[in-house]
């Protein structure tokens, strides 16, 4: 519970922190001349260096490269394109925060410098892409100047044990990525860059594997990230258009690689927009096609049906056509003990599906000619050519379904005036 807390009174907390910090950072580059800034960011590239080669920590060191940023408003590399790929927060500052962070018999203040740099550092970049944000390169790499810092958190998830968990260290691990989305929001808001860094960093969190298995903490902490980021981008992003449809299919596609049912289903029922775009019914074919092509996602699609949460669905016809094509009887079972009326259902064609599968499936049909009859299909029915069951199934492909349906007794072959 302290950890939803937590998260609720820090997202806001931080937010006024970013929005200060960032205020103070841009007003502080003014008050310099060029020269004065050279020599600072000069200094900073050093002070920057020598953290990087040193083999002992150095807390003043680390609180120079804080003073630099934050009290003169120093920008690493001011003037550098994005093309350029030269940000600040390196793959070696993410180490050595979470290696000095996240080690127990460090002391809360040295933890409290460390964390100061990570801020700095991140106000810094974030300044950065901010600014470049006309440029046409940038528009390629723009979502993931930040989206990396979200993802490259992952290292610091180790330190907290699968057994036991630092209530201090989570704190922490919360604090970091609660400052590093609200830069990520702060710094991108128009409504493109609000759906490509909300597809970004749900890719990010989920593709990074931050989720522990059996570590109950960490399920929660990464449960309450998707929704601050459902609950933030809801209000800017409205509804998410075809355009998107390839990054969430591999995102779905890449959770249930991942076992990860359970946040699927969250995903499906906590965001609207999320929920609107797989109810469409070309997303609905290819979420289909995607769940049953494992075991992982038939196990989804099976809580998906046994949890009522398909009916949205059911206005769109073919996926159904689409499961007795594939001659899923397990599926269609459930389906027509939920929902019975659609064994009635027609297709472009004027035909039911017991019609369909006489007359469009391929394949070993016995099994699924018999699961549709026995859920009511009407044995009388004619489709838009005047086609009967009795006229399908004299057609030379289906006699030995006729022979079947015959012996097993599913069907009685004098109600159907078979002449021989």
């Amino acid at each position: 519970m302290f950890i939803t807390v937590h998260f609720k009174e820090k997202y806001f907390q931080l937010g006024n922190e970013f929005q200060s910090k960032m205020d103070t950072f841009v007003a502080k580059q003014h008050e310099h001349t060029s020269e004065k800034t050279n020599e600072l960011r000069y200094q900073l590239q050093n002070e920057l260096q020598k953290l990087k080669e040193s083999h002992n920590v150095d807390i003043q060191n680390i609180d120079k490269i804080t003073s630099l940023i934050f009290t003169h408003g120093i920008n690493l590399q001011d003037g550098v394109t994005a093309e350029q790929g030269v940000f600040s927060m390196d793959p070696f500052i993410f180490k050595f925060i979470s290696c000095h962070l996240f080690t127990l018999n460090n002391s809360q203040l040295f933890r409290h410098h460390v964390t100061e740099l990570y801020k700095a550092l991140v106000i810094c970049d974030g300044y950065r892409l901010r600014c470049q944000y006309s440029n046409p390169y940038t528009r390629n790499i723009i979502s993931h100047g930040f989206v990396y810092v979200i993802n490259e958190l992952k290292y610091m998830k180790y330190h907290l044990s699968t057994h036991s968990v630092n209530i201090q260290l989570c704190r922490m691990l919360i604090d970091l990525i609660l400052f590093t989305i609200q830069c990520v929001i702060h710094t991108f808001d128009k409504n493109y860059w609000s759906v490509l860094n909300f597809i970004s960093l749900l890719q990010s969190i989920c593709f990074s594997e931050l989720i522990i298995h059996n570590n109950c903490v960490v399920e929660i902490i990464t449960k309450e990230i998707f929704k601050l980021l459902f609950d933030e981008y809801a209000k800017k992003i409205g509804v998410i258009e075809s355009y998107w449809k390839d990054q969430f299919f591999k995102l779905i596609k890449k959770l249930i690689e991942q076992k990860r049912i359970d946040e699927i289903l969250f995903f499906y029922q906590y965001n609207q927009q999320i929920k609107s775009f797989f109810d469409t019914p070309d997303h609905t074919q290819k979420l289909i096609r995607l769940l049953l092509g494992s075991r992982v996602g038939r196990q989804l699609f099976d809580r998906f049906l046994k949890k009522k949460l398909l009916e949205s669905w059911l206005i769109y016809k073919e996926w159904i056509f689409y499961l007795v094509k594939k001659r899923e009887i397990g599926f269609l079972k459930i389906i027509f003990d939920i929902y019975p009326s659609l064994v009635h259902i027609l297709d472009k064609d004027g035909n039911d599906l017991l019609l369909y599968t006489c007359l469009k499936v391929v394949g070993p049909r016995y099994s699924l000619m018999r699961i549709l009859i026995q859920a009511g299909c009407n044995q009388q029915r004619e489709n838009g050519l005047g086609q009967t069951l009795m006229d399908a199934l004299q057609l030379e492909p289906n006699r030995d379904v006729l022979e079947f349906l015959k012996n097993e007794g599913v069907i009685k072959v004098n109600n159907l005036n078979l002449n021989k």
